[in-house]
């Protein structure tokens, strides 16, 4: 039971990005993906319910703000995954990330981890310095190391470490939001770079056709699924494929998500979609 809880609590917090479509799912009319927001809104609060195989598990909220840097802006992202009652009591393992990005290129400039199991914690930083095309890395605490992918300790010893960073490298949070203010095309692939555990990872990505999909309690909303692919994945978890369901809207409110592994499927469910105007 254990290690059932720590695989949900990394598999949000330690991939870019999440799941496909479920129940609900609805023949669309004709219905197109729109042109993003070319910013963040700088007070955006979502928070979701999470579930394993139906059963109720904890929540996670994602927060967005904005601060001055000595005249430089940077998107503060934040993301926060808190047991229920009932998990806490097994395995209480929370996570708290904080993604600091450029506001104009979206690139990240710092990555900060939280890993909290019980009374003792973890802290990983990480400094992107994208004109040298390196990072600086930093790791400290008491929490223990949790492994949960099969694969890990292999691809450790075939990947070998590294402080260089690939062109245009997002971060496992920032990632995510990236995909928010993006052109996107029903059908098109692209791959992102993605800088995790002192290793380079590219994540193949696939834009699906947009359709109309029913929410509970929230009604129907224009929706598309954002397929992920890649090494990390199984770096991570053992499992390779992720998928997000977005908004099809400029603002591409992510509003429920599945990740599918070997010891069950995670699912997690916006609880209040904003309305549109806000």
């Amino acid at each position: 039971m254990k290690k059932l809880f720590v695989v949900f609590f990394l598999s949000i917090l330690v991939t870019p990005l999440f799941a496909q479509n479920f129940s609900g799912k609805k023949t669309a009319r004709q219905i197109s993906i729109s042109a993003p927001k070319k910013s963040l809104d700088t007070n955006e609060n979502l928070e979701y319910s999470m579930e394993w195989i139906g059963i109720p598990v904890g929540k996670i909220f994602l927060q967005t703000g904005l601060i001055d840097t000595g005249g430089k802006k940077l998107y503060r992202l934040t993301v926060d995954a808190l047991p229920n009652k009932f998990f806490s009591a097994f395995y209480d393992v929370r996570y708290t990330v904080n993604t600091f990005i450029d506001e104009i290129t979206f690139l990240p400039v710092r990555f900060e981890k939280y890993r909290k199991v019980k009374d003792k914690v973890n802290k990983e930083e990480v400094d992107f310095d994208h004109r040298r095309g390196e990072v600086k890395y930093k790791v400290g605490g008491e929490a223990p190391t949790i492994i949960i992918s099969p694969n890990r300790i292999a691809m450790e010893k075939k990947i070998p470490d590294t402080y260089k960073i690939l062109p245009d490298t997002q971060d496992l949070l920032s990632s995510f939001y990236f995909l928010r203010v993006s052109n996107l095309v029903p059908g098109e692939k692209f791959k992102i770079n993605i800088y995790y555990g002192l290793r380079n990872w590219v994540m193949d990505v696939e834009i699906g056709k947009p359709y109309l999909k029913s929410i509970r309690h929230q009604g129907s909303w224009e929706v598309f699924d954002a397929v992920m692919t890649s090494d990390l994945n199984k770096f991570v978890l053992g499992d390779g494929r992720l998928v997000v369901c977005f908004t099809a809207d400029s603002r591409r409110i992510p509003i429920e998500f599945k990740l599918g592994i070997g010891l069950g499927a995670f699912r997690g469910v916006i609880k209040q979609i904003p309305p549109a105007n806000e």
